[in-house]
């Protein structure tokens, strides 16, 4: 009765055994898991970080371009208003021009 009881027992030590072998084939797959999903949050981390800098960078050159579309609104208006300004000067001397034609028609009628 004693040697099944020592053989009952061995089998179940060898069934434990079985069992904490499982358990430490699992537990080092988790680990090596554990380990592969650390490595590629660091990477999403990163990869993260850069997108961030990278719009950090778009948004300079956003602020950049609408500061410059709005200093060339400024040059367009200017280049207008001295457009104007010319086409105002233009009619000014046209009209010295005639106002000095029809004096010398005047004058050579009266000759």
């Amino acid at each position: 009765d004693l040697f099944h009881k020592g053989e009952a027992v061995e089998d179940r030590l060898a069934q434990m055994n079985a069992k904490v072998n499982a358990v430490e084939n699992e537990k080092a797959k988790l680990m090596d898991e554990l380990a592969a999903m650390t490595k590629r949050a660091d990477q999403l981390q990163r990869e993260k970080d850069a997108l961030e800098e990278q719009g950090l960078s778009l948004d300079k050159d956003l602020n950049n371009n609408r500061q410059l579309v709005l200093d060339l609104k400024e040059e367009v208006r200017k280049t207008k208003e001295y457009n104007s300004q010319i086409e105002n000067e233009k009619l000014d001397l046209w009209t010295l021009i005639r106002e000095h034609e029809v004096a010398h028609e005047q004058k050579d009628r009266t000759v």
